[in-house]
């Protein structure tokens, strides 16, 4: 019998790895799903998910939102777990979704998720006119 083999995704400034708890993982997973953006993602043993994204230097504010939930960013080398068997199943490469996206989707699916300072602010002032 031979033992399941794996390679890695290593990941640069360009590409990370976005691991969602196991409380949002599923719903992220659907939302994603259902809004045609999901892309590649690696699921692990523990229930926790790896959503590849593209984008996280650009983007510092949907990294830091994304802790806040919870999520654990794999980048600038990294290396990240990746079954042999899910590079060769698809004839096309599978999408890499920026890393706005699946923070959005984290927030849309949490109920802790809070209004944008900003939003607040601004309905604030627009009531107060």
């Amino acid at each position: 019998m031979n033992a399941p083999t794996s390679e890695y995704l290593v990941t640069n400034d360009v590409i990370c790895g976005i691991e969602l708890p196991q409380h949002l993982a599923p719903a992220v997973t659907a939302f994603l799903r259902t809004n045609e953006l999901d892309g590649l993602m690696i699921e692990l043993d523990n229930g926790r998910q790896i959503h590849v994204a593209q984008g996280h230097r650009r983007a510092k504010r949907a990294i830091a939102a994304l802790r806040d939930f919870g999520a654990i960013i794999h980048a600038n080398g990294d290396r990240l777990p990746f079954p042999e068997a899910e590079i060769l199943s698809d004839a096309e490469p599978p999408s890499i979704p920026a890393v706005v996206v699946i923070a959005a989707a984290v927030r849309s699916v949490s109920l802790d998720a809070k209004p944008r300072p900003k939003v607040a602010a601004r309905r604030q002032s627009v009531e107060a006119a």
